[in-house]
């Protein structure tokens, strides 16, 4: 977090991405919690703001992806000011209709994201993407829950007895107990029937990681079952051999950590571009190396100082891009 902040109010903060994403997707909490202990006079006004851009999202989670485009900033406006009434803190309530206005304006350009990432392909289908350095999480309509990673996109089959969806990028499933759950990639599919574990489906790979429960991979003719604390990854021929992993290691990008062990460099390469948003170039010289480390996903800094500790390498970023000799 930077200094600009300190002199926000609450509508400034409320206008600000950084603290929607907190708010609206709850990313970098730990980061935010740690500027307002610093910064205690800013507390208020940051809390305003989140209670206010949460009262928004309440309001549009209850409009469907036609009636969001259609809706006018006026009608906006009014629905909104009736919401914050309802939904928020006295505080909250306090927010002048200047403020309103201008914070309906603001709403309505979460709103087109929100329409941009959901979309409704087809009758019963729904899909879900995400952009470089966006993470979404989807309310299946079982309970169930899906943390989505940058460039990932999710796409919804109509729960008619089973549970259908298709993957591709990364995801951390949560999937509640009932009817067989199957997700669908490129290379391979997952079934389960109560569980929680990510899967990281690539153009030419797939891995995944049970977190808790069971879970049944199968690629060609080959299949895995899988517990707590396990990882297989497929091959040309199906399946490679089963592997413990590290719970901490199991979609930490969720807390804000990117892990890597013994990760080629082209992989983590590609990693930050997803998170970051950022191109990363690898020099001829370094293809062959691999990187054990955990980064920082809220703290390009941190994470470039570290990875050039960790490889006795230089890395350059001054033209906006990160490449690594």
């Amino acid at each position: 977090m930077t200094d600009r902040y300190l002199d926000y109010d609450s509508e400034q903060f409320a206008l600000d991405a950084e603290v929607q994403a907190y708010a609206l997707e709850g990313r970098n909490t730990e980061a935010w919690e740690r500027w307002l202990r610093e910064h205690p006079n800013s507390v208020g006004e940051f809390n305003l703001a989140v209670e206010e851009l949460r009262a928004l999202r309440g309001h549009f989670r209850q409009q469907s992806a036609e009636t969001a485009l259609a809706a006018q900033s006026e009608r906006v406006w009014r629905s909104v000011s009736a919401e914050i009434d309802r939904r928020a803190t006295p505080r909250a309530r306090k927010a002048s209709g200047t403020r309103r206005r201008r914070l309906a304006l603001a709403a309505a350009s979460i709103l087109l994201l929100a329409v941009v990432v959901f979309q409704v392909v087809a009758p019963g289908v729904e899909r879900y993407e995400t952009v470089a350095g966006q993470q979404l999480t989807v309310a299946l309509p079982d309970g169930s829950a899906v943390a989505l990673a940058p460039l990932s996109t999710l796409t919804v089959h109509e729960f008619d007895g089973t549970r259908r969806l298709e993957l591709t990028g990364d995801a951390f499933f949560e999937v509640e107990k009932g009817t067989p759950f199957s997700v669908e990639t490129g290379n391979g599919e997952v079934t389960v029937l109560g569980t929680s574990f990510e899967v990281r489906s690539r153009t030419s790979s797939l891995a995944v990681a049970c977190a808790t429960g069971k879970v049944r991979v199968a690629r060609l003719d080959q299949s895995a079952i899988l517990t707590p604390g396990l990882r297989v990854q497929s091959t040309t021929s199906g399946l490679a051999e089963v592997q413990p992993i590290s719970p901490q290691a199991i979609a930490s990008w969720r807390a804000g950590v990117l892990s890597f062990a013994a990760s080629p460099l082209t992989e983590v390469a590609a990693t930050l571009g997803r998170y970051y948003d950022k191109r990363v170039d690898i020099a001829a010289s370094a293809d062959e190396r691999t990187l054990t480390a955990t980064l920082p996903t809220d703290d390009f800094a941190k994470a470039v100082e570290q990875l050039g500790f960790i490889l006795q390498t230089p890395i350059d970023t001054s033209d906006g891009r990160l490449r690594i000799r």
